[in-house]
């Protein structure tokens, strides 16, 4: 039926996908089920950054009840013994190019328990266009000792690389001590004709694009964003 099909890809990108696809702009890696997307988000998560691969998105992709999501690039490694917390997390940056081809990605939920912040990608040094976020949500309750994230974004927690045609709505990011934003918490790249509807941002320094820029460029892009922000000690 031309969709792909299971195959090993030499053991580095575990996905489903059609024999002839290389990963090149022309033939990109397709994204065609959460299973391909939290596989892609695995090698990621293992220090592989895919520079110069190319990835495609060819339906909608619902996360609603998918419990043991991580953003893209996020190794996981949480340890609770008693009432002590160990965090081992680390972040990798994404470096390819990944094209949503304006399908969307929808329900997502994270509950933060690792300070390095929570976002579909957690650092974007590569190129992420054409995609539309729909009734995503964090968690990051200021009472508990595993929360206060740094960074949270609902694209990405750090840009430096390049982000267009992005749409969000029906959302909510959460940073009570850091720094939270929609399109990106943090933005050293660019950042290009993006829309936000019907979201909402809450923390300390938050916006209803980026939470800060440091030094990077929004250019054409339209926030109808509600900001809640608080002041914490």
């Amino acid at each position: 039926n031309g969709y792909p099909i299971p195959r090993s890809l030499g053991g580095k990108l575990p996905y489903f996908y059609k024999k002839s696809m290389i990963g090149t702009e022309s033939d990109p890696y397709y994204i065609y089920t959460v299973a391909d997307f939290k596989a892609m988000a695995d090698v990621i998560a293992q220090g592989d950054n895919c520079a110069n691969e190319y990835f495609k998105q060819l339906i909608n992709l619902d996360f609603t009840d998918i419990d043991d999501l991580q953003p893209v690039g996020l190794n996981y490694n949480i340890l609770i013994l008693g009432d002590m917390f160990l965090d081992h997390s680390e972040g990798f940056p994404f470096a390819g190019t990944y094209d949503g081809n304006m399908c969307a990605i929808k329900g997502v939920r994270y509950n933060n328990l690792t300070k390095l912040g929570t976002a579909i990608f957690y650092e974007n040094k590569g190129v992420v266009k054409n995609l539309i976020i729909d009734d995503y949500a964090n968690s990051d309750n200021y009472e508990s000792p595993i929360s206060n994230v740094m960074y949270a974004g609902i694209l990405t927690n750090k840009n430096s690389g390049s982000i267009s045609n992005i749409i969000v709505k029906n959302s909510t990011v959460t940073s009570n001590k850091g720094v939270a934003g929609v399109i990106a918490a943090s933005c050293s790249g660019t950042i290009e004709n993006v829309s936000v509807f019907n979201t909402t941002v809450e923390g300390k320094t938050i916006g209803g694009i980026v939470g800060i820029s440091e030094n990077g460029q929004v250019i054409g892009a339209t926030s109808a964003a509600t900001l809640d922000a608080r002041e914490y000690d």
